[in-house]
Protein backbone atom coordinates (compact mmCIF):
# COMPACT_ATOMS: atom_id res chain seq x y z
CA UNK A 1 0.00 0.00 0.00
CA UNK A 2 1.23 3.31 -0.60
CA UNK A 3 -0.11 7.09 0.93
CA UNK A 4 0.46 10.19 -1.15
CA UNK A 5 -0.30 13.40 1.21
CA UNK A 6 0.81 16.47 0.72
CA UNK A 7 2.43 17.48 4.01
CA UNK A 8 0.00 19.57 6.35
CA UNK A 9 -2.88 18.68 3.46
CA UNK A 10 -6.62 17.33 4.88
CA UNK A 11 -6.76 14.90 2.36
CA UNK A 12 -4.16 11.85 1.02
CA UNK A 13 -4.88 9.68 -1.50
CA UNK A 14 -4.16 5.53 -1.32
CA UNK A 15 -3.40 3.07 -3.62
CA UNK A 16 -2.81 -0.65 -3.13
CA UNK A 17 -3.00 -4.25 -5.29
CA UNK A 18 -6.72 -5.18 -4.98
CA UNK A 19 -4.54 -8.56 -4.71
CA UNK A 20 -7.53 -10.77 -4.95
CA UNK A 21 -11.34 -11.53 -7.09
CA UNK A 22 -14.13 -9.83 -4.77
CA UNK A 23 -16.61 -12.59 -3.65
CA UNK A 24 -20.54 -12.42 -3.71
CA UNK A 25 -21.20 -12.36 -0.12
CA UNK A 26 -18.85 -9.19 0.22
CA UNK A 27 -21.53 -7.09 -1.90
CA UNK A 28 -24.21 -5.14 -0.51
CA UNK A 29 -27.60 -4.46 -2.42
CA UNK A 30 -26.16 -1.49 -4.09
CA UNK A 31 -23.17 -2.97 -5.29
CA UNK A 32 -20.78 -2.13 -2.47
CA UNK A 33 -18.31 -3.81 -0.59
CA UNK A 34 -17.50 -4.03 2.83
CA UNK A 35 -14.07 -3.01 3.47
CA UNK A 36 -12.15 -1.77 6.48
CA UNK A 37 -9.61 0.69 6.68
CA UNK A 38 -7.61 1.47 10.13
CA UNK A 39 -5.54 4.56 10.04
CA UNK A 40 -3.08 5.88 12.86
CA UNK A 41 -1.66 9.47 13.20
CA UNK A 42 1.72 9.67 14.32
CA UNK A 43 0.68 11.98 17.67
CA UNK A 44 -2.06 9.52 18.44
CA UNK A 45 -4.93 12.62 17.90
CA UNK A 46 -7.50 11.20 17.23
CA UNK A 47 -6.84 7.84 18.28
CA UNK A 48 -6.71 4.78 15.68
CA UNK A 49 -9.39 5.37 13.34
CA UNK A 50 -11.60 2.27 11.71
CA UNK A 51 -13.66 2.80 8.84
CA UNK A 52 -16.45 0.28 7.76
CA UNK A 53 -17.14 0.89 4.31
CA UNK A 54 -20.96 0.24 4.81
CA UNK A 55 -23.32 2.99 4.53
CA UNK A 56 -25.21 2.40 7.62
CA UNK A 57 -22.01 2.74 9.99
CA UNK A 58 -20.17 5.66 8.09
CA UNK A 59 -22.38 7.34 5.76
CA UNK A 60 -19.10 9.81 4.75
CA UNK A 61 -17.12 6.70 3.90
CA UNK A 62 -16.14 6.26 0.38
CA UNK A 63 -16.74 2.66 -0.85
CA UNK A 64 -15.80 0.34 -3.47
CA UNK A 65 -16.94 -0.84 -6.13
CA UNK A 66 -16.28 -4.00 -8.29
CA UNK A 67 -12.17 -4.16 -9.14
CA UNK A 68 -10.56 -6.31 -12.00
CA UNK A 69 -7.90 -7.54 -9.91
CA UNK A 70 -6.18 -9.47 -13.12
CA UNK A 71 -6.39 -5.70 -14.96
CA UNK A 72 -3.04 -4.36 -16.36
CA UNK A 73 -2.02 -0.60 -16.48
CA UNK A 74 -2.10 0.35 -19.88
CA UNK A 75 1.10 -0.27 -22.26
CA UNK A 76 1.64 -3.31 -19.58
CA UNK A 77 -0.50 -6.07 -20.80
CA UNK A 78 0.94 -9.38 -21.84
CA UNK A 79 1.94 -9.70 -25.90
CA UNK A 80 2.81 -12.58 -27.38
CA UNK A 81 4.12 -13.34 -31.27
CA UNK A 82 4.32 -16.38 -32.32
CA UNK A 83 6.58 -17.90 -35.10
CA UNK A 84 8.28 -21.45 -36.02
CA UNK A 85 11.72 -21.74 -34.99
CA UNK A 86 15.07 -24.56 -35.52
CA UNK A 87 15.18 -25.41 -31.81
CA UNK A 88 13.91 -28.28 -30.63
CA UNK A 89 12.10 -28.79 -26.88
CA UNK A 90 9.31 -30.21 -27.20
CA UNK A 91 7.39 -33.24 -28.97
CA UNK A 92 3.78 -33.95 -29.31
CA UNK A 93 2.35 -35.87 -26.33
CA UNK A 94 2.51 -34.58 -22.67
CA UNK A 95 6.22 -36.30 -22.56
CA UNK A 96 9.24 -34.26 -21.72
CA UNK A 97 12.28 -33.89 -24.00
CA UNK A 98 12.13 -33.15 -28.07
CA UNK A 99 11.70 -35.15 -31.38
CA UNK A 100 13.90 -33.57 -33.71
CA UNK A 101 11.10 -31.30 -35.28
CA UNK A 102 10.90 -27.77 -34.75
CA UNK A 103 8.82 -26.21 -32.30
CA UNK A 104 6.38 -23.72 -32.53
CA UNK A 105 7.99 -20.80 -30.68
CA UNK A 106 6.19 -17.93 -28.54
CA UNK A 107 7.99 -14.83 -27.23
CA UNK A 108 5.87 -13.60 -24.45
CA UNK A 109 7.08 -9.62 -23.32
CA UNK A 110 5.29 -8.37 -20.15
CA UNK A 111 5.35 -11.55 -17.33
CA UNK A 112 5.50 -10.81 -14.16
CA UNK A 113 9.30 -10.87 -12.55
CA UNK A 114 7.80 -13.54 -10.12
CA UNK A 115 7.42 -15.62 -12.31
CA UNK A 116 3.87 -18.25 -13.63
CA UNK A 117 3.00 -21.35 -11.95
CA UNK A 118 0.75 -22.11 -14.91
CA UNK A 119 1.02 -21.50 -19.04
CA UNK A 120 -1.09 -22.59 -21.14
CA UNK A 121 -1.54 -22.50 -25.19
CA UNK A 122 -5.50 -23.43 -26.55
CA UNK A 123 -6.68 -23.68 -30.00
CA UNK A 124 -9.72 -22.78 -31.10
CA UNK A 125 -12.79 -24.75 -29.38
CA UNK A 126 -13.47 -28.21 -30.46
CA UNK A 127 -9.98 -29.03 -32.47
CA UNK A 128 -8.06 -31.54 -31.43
CA UNK A 129 -4.40 -32.97 -31.95
CA UNK A 130 -4.58 -35.01 -35.32
CA UNK A 131 -5.29 -38.78 -34.74
CA UNK A 132 -6.51 -38.15 -31.11
CA UNK A 133 -8.88 -37.18 -28.82
CA UNK A 134 -6.94 -34.59 -27.06
CA UNK A 135 -8.18 -31.50 -27.53
CA UNK A 136 -5.57 -28.95 -28.53
CA UNK A 137 -3.88 -27.04 -25.87
CA UNK A 138 -0.21 -26.61 -24.27
CA UNK A 139 0.54 -26.70 -20.65
CA UNK A 140 3.62 -26.45 -18.87
CA UNK A 141 3.20 -26.72 -14.93
CA UNK A 142 0.47 -27.70 -12.97
CA UNK A 143 -3.24 -26.11 -13.50
CA UNK A 144 -4.46 -24.93 -10.24
CA UNK A 145 -7.70 -27.02 -9.19
CA UNK A 146 -9.83 -23.94 -9.52
CA UNK A 147 -9.13 -23.19 -13.37
CA UNK A 148 -10.41 -26.58 -14.02
CA UNK A 149 -13.39 -25.73 -12.18
CA UNK A 150 -14.43 -23.58 -14.90
CA UNK A 151 -12.69 -25.23 -17.92
CA UNK A 152 -13.46 -28.74 -17.86
CA UNK A 153 -12.54 -31.75 -16.09
CA UNK A 154 -9.15 -32.63 -14.57
CA UNK A 155 -7.81 -35.11 -16.79
CA UNK A 156 -4.44 -34.69 -15.86
CA UNK A 157 -1.85 -35.88 -18.58
CA UNK A 158 -4.76 -37.11 -21.19
CA UNK A 159 -6.00 -33.63 -21.49
CA UNK A 160 -2.94 -31.80 -23.39
CA UNK A 161 0.60 -31.59 -24.90
CA UNK A 162 3.25 -30.23 -23.44
CA UNK A 163 4.79 -27.07 -23.42
CA UNK A 164 8.34 -25.54 -22.44
CA UNK A 165 8.33 -22.31 -20.90
CA UNK A 166 11.80 -20.40 -20.42
CA UNK A 167 12.31 -17.06 -18.55
CA UNK A 168 15.54 -15.89 -16.97
CA UNK A 169 16.17 -15.65 -13.27
CA UNK A 170 17.94 -12.12 -12.35
CA UNK A 171 17.96 -12.35 -8.83
CA UNK A 172 16.08 -13.13 -5.54
CA UNK A 173 13.66 -10.93 -3.48
CA UNK A 174 12.94 -11.78 0.31
CA UNK A 175 14.16 -15.50 -0.74
CA UNK A 176 11.94 -15.44 -3.60
CA UNK A 177 12.98 -15.78 -6.89
CA UNK A 178 12.95 -12.66 -9.50
CA UNK A 179 12.53 -13.34 -13.02
CA UNK A 180 13.04 -10.93 -16.52
CA UNK A 181 9.63 -9.68 -17.95
CA UNK A 182 10.43 -11.63 -21.17
CA UNK A 183 10.10 -15.23 -21.95
CA UNK A 184 10.11 -17.84 -24.73
CA UNK A 185 7.08 -20.71 -25.13
CA UNK A 186 8.14 -23.58 -27.33
CA UNK A 187 5.34 -26.35 -28.27
CA UNK A 188 5.14 -28.98 -31.04
CA UNK A 189 2.53 -28.07 -33.26
CA UNK A 190 1.75 -31.39 -34.26
CA UNK A 191 -0.11 -29.94 -37.64
CA UNK A 192 -0.32 -26.69 -39.59
CA UNK A 193 -1.80 -24.14 -36.94
CA UNK A 194 -2.05 -21.37 -40.23
CA UNK A 195 -4.38 -18.82 -39.49
CA UNK A 196 -5.90 -20.87 -36.41
CA UNK A 197 -6.72 -18.02 -33.75
CA UNK A 198 -4.49 -18.89 -30.35
CA UNK A 199 -4.86 -17.93 -26.45
CA UNK A 200 -1.88 -17.79 -24.38
CA UNK A 201 -2.97 -17.89 -20.42
CA UNK A 202 -0.57 -17.31 -17.75
CA UNK A 203 -0.81 -18.05 -14.20
CA UNK A 204 0.60 -16.74 -11.43
CA UNK A 205 1.20 -18.21 -7.35
CA UNK A 206 -1.21 -15.69 -6.06
CA UNK A 207 -3.83 -16.69 -8.43
CA UNK A 208 -3.45 -13.33 -10.85
CA UNK A 209 -4.08 -14.03 -14.63
CA UNK A 210 -2.95 -12.93 -17.98
CA UNK A 211 -4.45 -13.97 -20.86
CA UNK A 212 -3.60 -13.04 -24.66
CA UNK A 213 -4.90 -12.25 -26.68
CA UNK A 214 -6.69 -9.11 -24.99
CA UNK A 215 -9.05 -6.26 -26.27
CA UNK A 216 -7.75 -5.07 -30.01
CA UNK A 217 -5.08 -7.82 -30.11
CA UNK A 218 -4.97 -11.06 -31.76
CA UNK A 219 -3.03 -14.20 -31.50
CA UNK A 220 -2.78 -16.13 -34.99
CA UNK A 221 -0.44 -19.01 -35.92
CA UNK A 222 1.62 -18.47 -38.97
CA UNK A 223 2.87 -21.34 -41.56
CA UNK A 224 3.74 -24.66 -38.81
CA UNK A 225 5.09 -27.57 -40.54
CA UNK A 226 5.21 -30.60 -37.92
CA UNK A 227 7.71 -32.32 -39.92
CA UNK A 228 10.23 -29.86 -40.37
CA UNK A 229 13.31 -31.33 -38.95
CA UNK A 230 15.26 -30.00 -36.40
CA UNK A 231 18.57 -28.64 -37.95
CA UNK A 232 21.32 -29.57 -34.96
CA UNK A 233 20.13 -32.82 -33.72
CA UNK A 234 23.10 -33.94 -31.18
CA UNK A 235 24.33 -37.10 -31.30
CA UNK A 236 22.25 -39.47 -28.34
CA UNK A 237 23.36 -39.55 -25.42
CA UNK A 238 24.21 -43.10 -23.66
CA UNK A 239 21.13 -43.88 -21.55
CA UNK A 240 21.03 -46.07 -18.62
CA UNK A 241 19.40 -47.15 -15.38
CA UNK A 242 21.10 -45.75 -12.44
CA UNK A 243 22.46 -48.82 -10.32
CA UNK A 244 21.77 -46.75 -7.08
CA UNK A 245 18.94 -45.93 -5.13
CA UNK A 246 16.86 -42.91 -4.84
CA UNK A 247 14.91 -42.64 -1.45
CA UNK A 248 12.07 -40.39 -0.16
CA UNK A 249 13.06 -39.29 2.97
CA UNK A 250 10.82 -37.02 4.70
CA UNK A 251 9.01 -33.27 4.43
CA UNK A 252 10.94 -30.82 5.51
CA UNK A 253 9.49 -27.59 8.34
CA UNK A 254 7.93 -24.43 6.12
CA UNK A 255 9.87 -21.52 5.90
CA UNK A 256 6.69 -20.11 6.80
CA UNK A 257 6.75 -17.68 3.78
CA UNK A 258 4.52 -17.01 0.78
CA UNK A 259 2.60 -20.77 2.31
CA UNK A 260 5.02 -22.47 1.48
CA UNK A 261 4.54 -26.27 1.93
CA UNK A 262 7.97 -27.49 2.93
CA UNK A 263 10.16 -29.11 1.01
CA UNK A 264 10.83 -32.65 0.26
CA UNK A 265 14.15 -34.38 0.70
CA UNK A 266 15.13 -37.46 -1.62
CA UNK A 267 18.32 -39.13 -0.90
CA UNK A 268 20.82 -40.71 -3.42
CA UNK A 269 23.27 -43.21 -3.09
CA UNK A 270 25.23 -44.94 -4.89
CA UNK A 271 26.75 -42.77 -7.81
CA UNK A 272 29.54 -43.90 -9.85
CA UNK A 273 32.60 -42.68 -7.89
CA UNK A 274 35.23 -40.28 -9.99
CA UNK A 275 32.20 -38.64 -11.98
CA UNK A 276 30.34 -35.64 -11.61
CA UNK A 277 26.36 -34.66 -11.67
CA UNK A 278 25.11 -32.44 -14.06
CA UNK A 279 22.45 -31.71 -15.59
CA UNK A 280 19.59 -32.56 -13.10
CA UNK A 281 16.14 -33.31 -13.22
CA UNK A 282 13.33 -34.73 -11.40
CA UNK A 283 9.55 -34.90 -12.96
CA UNK A 284 6.31 -36.22 -12.13
CA UNK A 285 3.58 -38.07 -14.46
CA UNK A 286 1.39 -35.54 -14.64
CA UNK A 287 3.77 -32.57 -16.44
CA UNK A 288 5.61 -30.91 -13.78
CA UNK A 289 9.28 -30.70 -13.73
CA UNK A 290 12.02 -29.22 -10.83
CA UNK A 291 14.83 -28.41 -13.22
CA UNK A 292 18.64 -27.39 -11.81
CA UNK A 293 20.98 -25.63 -13.81
CA UNK A 294 24.62 -24.89 -12.19
CA UNK A 295 24.52 -21.79 -13.60
CA UNK A 296 22.37 -20.27 -11.07
CA UNK A 297 19.52 -20.31 -13.45
CA UNK A 298 15.89 -21.31 -12.54
CA UNK A 299 16.47 -23.38 -9.40
CA UNK A 300 13.44 -24.63 -7.89
CA UNK A 301 15.68 -27.64 -7.33
CA UNK A 302 18.36 -27.73 -4.56
CA UNK A 303 21.10 -30.20 -4.62
CA UNK A 304 23.82 -30.88 -1.73
CA UNK A 305 26.42 -32.66 -3.74
CA UNK A 306 30.29 -32.96 -3.33
CA UNK A 307 32.40 -33.77 -6.98
CA UNK A 308 33.26 -37.22 -7.39
CA UNK A 309 30.72 -38.29 -4.02
CA UNK A 310 28.53 -41.57 -4.55
CA UNK A 311 25.69 -39.92 -2.57
CA UNK A 312 23.92 -36.67 -3.33
CA UNK A 313 20.86 -34.83 -1.15
CA UNK A 314 17.84 -33.32 -3.84
CA UNK A 315 15.48 -31.08 -2.21
CA UNK A 316 12.40 -29.95 -4.39
CA UNK A 317 8.99 -28.12 -3.60
CA UNK A 318 5.85 -29.73 -3.71
CA UNK A 319 3.11 -28.82 -6.15
CA UNK A 320 0.55 -31.48 -5.21
CA UNK A 321 -0.01 -34.76 -3.03
CA UNK A 322 2.56 -37.23 -4.93
CA UNK A 323 0.84 -40.12 -2.33
CA UNK A 324 1.60 -43.56 -4.98
CA UNK A 325 2.55 -41.68 -7.91
CA UNK A 326 5.70 -41.71 -9.81
CA UNK A 327 8.74 -39.57 -10.30
CA UNK A 328 11.54 -39.75 -12.32
CA UNK A 329 15.05 -38.08 -11.58
CA UNK A 330 17.65 -37.92 -14.59
CA UNK A 331 20.83 -36.44 -14.95
CA UNK A 332 24.41 -36.46 -16.68
CA UNK A 333 27.41 -37.73 -15.44
CA UNK A 334 30.20 -36.13 -16.37
CA UNK A 335 34.04 -37.30 -15.71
Amino acid sequence: MVVDRVAGSSRADIYLDPGHPRRSNDIDAQGYYYDVCKITFNDGNPPEQTYYGTSILNPGFVLTKATDYNLRVSGKELSVQAAQSDVDFTSPSWNVGPDKYQDLKLTVANVSTYGPSFVMLRGPAGRTFPDTQVPEQWFWGSPPELWYAGNGTRSDRNDHWRMEFQQDRTGVDSGNPIYTTTANAYVSPGSNLQNQALTFTVVYPNGKQDVFPHTGQTLVAPFTNPTAPYSRVPAPYSITSFPGTVSWDKQLPSSGANNDPGDIHLNVDGLPDATTLTNVMLSNEFGQEWPFNQDGVNVPLRTAYSAHSTRADIDFPPVRDETNSRLMLRFTLGS
